[in-house]
């Protein structure tokens, strides 16, 4: 995991979030410091620009991601309920 930084790029660090990739290695973190402006890292290295479309990206992929698992669960209760009935 990524040590997060008390400041980027002169600007102090106000929030750090979670960023979820579909499929992608780099790191899970992200954040905004007090000039407004957002941040990730990659592989380790130093953190980069992140655009707010980039960051509304990643929460499609997250909101997909739980969708699915909530379609897995729905259907392995389902399963699980014919068994007990069955």
């Amino acid at each position: 995991m990524v040590k997060s930084p008390k400041q980027i790029d002169g600007s102090p660090v106000i929030h750090e979030f979670i960023v979820m990739h579909d499929g992608w290695e780099m790191d899970n973190r992200g954040w905004v410091t007090a000039d407004g402006r957002g941040w990730m890292t990659s592989h380790g290295g130093p953190p980069i620009p992140a655009s707010s479309d980039e960051i509304h990206e990643h929460m499609a992929e997250a909101l997909r991601s739980l969708g699915s698992m909530a379609e897995a669960l729905k259907l392995m209760a389902r399963k699980t309920k014919a068994e007990e009935i069955g």
